[in-house]
């Protein structure tokens, strides 16, 4: 009786030693969180793996139509951006980070879509003016070519480092908002990918944070034109300028001077388009800007309002 009494407490003791270590092996797995479960058309998401600094074997299934691609933001941190669109329509959408390697399998967010309004602006411009950019074939066929491919370039590195500063210093007016509908001499035109802060010519524009110029050149369309990839994909642009003082190629810092604010390519009056996109989305400029939104790193702790309502993998 006494042996079969030691050969039960045998058992009982070696399954619950096995019970915990499976669950301590599960918890102590990579694990995703999203920036938040809710979002305005033009603005984006950010994915987060913590706990790791591989995300091979990771995928994030979305609606969105976009490839997310995770870069190294902190010890134990990688990130990846999902931008929504300011065409996606309003509405609830799944989002699922899935890999083997995660916790549970990975997880499932909720993301509802807000109906967010955006303005129409109806501009009359000189006839000549939009002859020759907006409404010009040639000119069109230049920024496809010379422009469009800048947008799919990914960086691994991540340059960027906190939020970015705005592109000139001082208050300036507002002339067309980020995601406004336009039509140009009553013909409908393309939302506006940027916003429009109305400036004297020759004002400095500095770079918004760090990154690698892809492009620093006069196009016909935006006239003088900068492009600088601050890594992750994460891209700014500064538009019309009168002077460009800044080679492709070169590395900048935050608050270099990159060029002065002008009146080239399609322009009514000398101003800076500013624009920020992730690849081929363009997001609303002010949320790298005015935001805490990229404020994390290797200390960054997971916060309850980054903490949203997760479901396990089915």
């Amino acid at each position: 009786m006494k042996k079969f009494l030691l050969s039960v407490l045998l058992v009982v003791a070696v399954t619950l030693s096995v019970v915990p270590a499976a669950a301590s092996s599960n918890t102590a797995k990579p694990y995703a969180t999203l920036s938040s479960t809710s979002v305005d058309p033009g603005e984006t998401l950010c994915v987060k793996l913590r706990g790791t600094e591989d995300a091979s074997g990771v995928r994030v299934e979305n609606p969105f139509g976009f490839n997310v691609r995770f870069t190294k933001a902190g010890k134990n941190l990688l990130i990846g951006f999902l931008p929504v669109s300011y065409h996606t329509a309003a509405g609830t959408y799944t989002v699922s980070v899935l890999g083997d390697r995660l916790r549970d399998g990975g997880a499932v967010f909720t993301v509802q879509v807000s109906d967010k309004q955006f303005d129409l602006q109806e501009l009359i411009v000189d006839e000549q003016v939009a002859g020759s950019t907006i409404f010009n074939d040639a000119a069109s066929k230049e920024f496809r070519q010379k422009i469009w491919p800048l947008k799919e370039i990914y960086d691994d590195e991540k340059y960027f480092d906190g939020p970015f500063r705005r592109p000139m210093d001082g208050e300036y007016t507002v002339t067309t908002p980020f995601g406004f509908l336009r039509t140009v001499n009553g013909k409908p035109n393309p939302r506006h990918d940027g916003i429009d802060w109305s400036a004297g010519t020759g004002t400095p524009v500095y770079a918004a944070q760090n990154g690698r110029v892809l492009f620093a050149d006069f196009v016909q369309l935006t006239g003088n034109t900068i492009v600088v990839e601050h890594g992750c994909g994460l891209k700014s642009w500064y538009e019309h300028l009168s002077e460009i003082n800044v080679e492709a190629g070169a590395m900048v810092k935050t608050g270099d001077l990159i060029g002065k604010v002008g009146a080239t390519g399609f322009a009514t009056g000398p101003h800076l388009h500013f624009s920020a996109s992730i690849n081929g989305v363009y997001i609303n400029p002010l949320t790298l800007t005015d935001s805490s939104f990229l404020a994390f790193g290797s200390a960054a702790k997971t916060s309850r309002k980054e903490q949203p309502v997760t479901s396990p993998r089915p």
